[in-house]
């Protein structure tokens, strides 16, 4: 087995929520992102290594009127317990002036469909 380095992780959950926005219609990777991170943070609990088989779960922790906090967990093997469990805190900008803007409404309704309070 191989050790996987913390900045891994990142790309991992960066992946993961990338992902979650292109599936939902929310990022056209042709386009400029509709978002900034502004914050980020990483815990590790347990170590994971190369083979194991990786889930990211992801769910929205807090929806205010431009900002969004996205938490996801590291789920190694068959795992009830994450091995890492990250955070970004996003704001939704204008594209044009690059200032925060009010979350749009479709981006919004998929948000709270996974809002864990």
């Amino acid at each position: 087995m191989m050790h996987v380095n913390n900045a891994v992780y990142y790309m991992y959950f960066d992946t993961a929520q990338t992902t979650f926005y292109i599936q939902n219609g929310l990022l056209d990777m042709r386009r400029t992102s509709p978002y900034v991170v502004a914050e980020s943070g990483c815990r590790h609990f347990t170590e994971v290594s190369y083979p194991d088989l990786l889930t990211v779960g992801i769910r929205t922790a807090k929806l205010g009127n431009a900002s969004l906090r996205m938490e996801m967990g590291l789920f190694r093997n068959d795992a009830d317990v994450a091995s890492a469990e990250c955070f970004f805190v996003h704001v939704f900008i204008d594209p044009q002036t690059r200032r925060p803007m009010v979350i749009p409404d479709a981006a919004r309704a998929v948000f709270e469909a996974i809002v864990v309070g």
